[in-house]
C-alpha cells in the first residue's frame, strides 16, 4: 500500500506550512526543519 500523498496534495501541504512558518517567524528565521 501507498501512503504518499498525490504530488498536487503534497505540494499544497508543503506551501501551506511553509506560508505559516514565515508568517510566525519570519522569511530569514524559517528553517527546511520547520518546513518539512
Amino acid at each position: 500500500m501507498n501512503s504518499r500523498l498525490p504530488a498536487a496534495q503534497r505540494r499544497t501541504q508543503i506551501l501551506e506550512v511553509a506560508l505559516r512558518t514565515f508568517a510566525a517567524r519570519g522569511f530569514h528565521e524559517a528553517s527546511m526543519n520547520d518546513i518539512a
